[in-house]
This record gives C-alpha cells, sequence and structure tokens, in this order.
C-alpha cells in the first residue's frame, strides 16, 4: 500500500468483513493512461469469524450505507484522501469515477461485457447501485467530508470513524488481537494494537518526571 491513508481503509474494510485488494491497477488506454483504484473490496453475505467477525463487531452505519440487506454481495470501489482540502475536489473525484467504473465492473467478471458496460453507465450516476445479488457502491474517505446541498453520487466518508472503529475493535479483542499482533503484515496496525492493549502504552505516553 502507498500511504498511511489507504493502510488505514484496507484494515476498515478487512475489519468488517471485507475481502480487500489494494492498488489496483487499471491499465491504460487514451481515457486512463494507467491508474490505479485504492480499494476494491467485496463482502459475502455470511461473514462470520470467531474473533471479530460476530454480528455486533461491524459497523452497521457503513454496511447500511452501501447496500447490506444480508442476501446481496457487496462490491465498493473505494478512494482514501489525507489531504485537508480533498473534500473540496468534487470534479476531480466525478472525473475519477466516470473514467474508471466501466473497467472496474468489467473486471469484476460478474456480467457479460456488452451487460457491464451498461452497469457501469447506470452506477456512474448513483452513489449505491442496489441489483438482485449485488450492491455496487462508491465511496471516498476523507478527511474533512464536506457537508453539500446537493448529495454527490459517491459516498463520503470520514476518516475518523474509520480510526476509531479500528481502535475499538483492537480494544475489544484486545488479548487476542495483541497476543498476534506481529502477524498483522503492516506495522501501523501493530502499533494500533498495541495502543489499545494497555492504556500506559497511550500515544502519545503520558509523561512522568523521569521524562522532563
Amino acid at each position: 500500500m502507498k500511504n498511511y491513508g489507504e493502510e488505514l481503509v484496507y484494515w476498515y474494510f478487512r475489519l468488517n468483513g471485507f475481502i480487500p485488494m489494494t492498488n489496483f491497477v487499471l491499465h491504460g488506454d487514451d481515457v486512463l493512461k494507467g491508474s490505479d483504484c485504492d480499494l476494491i473490496a467485496v463482502r459475502y453475505p455470511h461473514v462470520y469469524e470467531r474473533i471479530g467477525g460476530q454480528d455486533n463487531d461491524w459497523d452497521e452505519g457503513l454496511l447500511e450505507a452501501i447496500g447490506h440487506d444480508g442476501q446481496k454481495t457487496l462490491i465498493t470501489f473505494v478512494q482514501g484522501k489525507t489531504g485537508q482540502a480533498d473534500g473540496d475536489q468534487v470534479e476531480e473525484i466525478a472525473k475519477y469515477f466516470t473514467n474508471h467504473l466501466d473497467y472496474l465492473v468489467k473486471r469484476m467478471g460478474l456480467w457479460p461485457v456488452e451487460e457491464a458496460s451498461g452497469i457501469a453507465g447506470e452506477f456512474d450516476r448513483v452513489d449505491v447501485l442496489p441489483m438482485e445479488k449485488h450492491a455496487l457502491s462508491k465511496m471516498v474517505v476523507l478527511r474533512t467530508p464536506r457537508s453539500r446541498q446537493r448529495r454527490p453520487p459517491w459516498i463520503d466518508w470520514p476518516f475518523q470513524r474509520v480510526i476509531h472503529f479500528i481502535h475499538d475493535r483492537m480494544q475489544k479483542y484486545a488479548p487476542d488481537k495483541f497476543e498476534d499482533r506481529m502477524h498483522f503484515p503492516d506495522s501501523i496496525i501493530q502499533f494500533i494494537v498495541d495502543q489499545a492493549h494497555t492504556e500506559a502504552h497511550r500515544w502519545p505516553p503520558q509523561r512522568t518526571d523521569s521524562d522532563r
């Protein structure tokens, strides 16, 4: 993964029962000219894990926002933006999705190519496209989501919610997560596990007389 924002988004979806794929390369043509999607995440209807995969472990607000009904497979295309003003780049975000959705929908392989193009065109106009067996969604995770009079055809989601969810999950299962912390492949998640496990280890650590 390229940066800490993308790592946090990855773990947010992973801990919500998705199978995530990061930095998915979109091979260039005259329109794309080489690009990528920060995250493609797929969630099947009957996700279960003993540690962290129970019914009350998910961010229900997230699942509801992207079309979860307990029956559909969820497919979401996500961009993570950590810049202070990224939420204002509405035209750029819209252009990104418009230029990439046809490629992404076809690449999922769920529909014949001719049908996929029609689905991508319909999907471009909405944030969530519910179908009989699937729900497609697109989301931008932002440092500072903007309140807009007109809702854009994607879901704005706050990084703060992502961070709190990851920390709370690690705290909820602190003994198990701490014991297995070195098996997580990203150092940032290892650090969050460490912080969630012990109050005394919270960042920044509380100063003592010996530190002064």
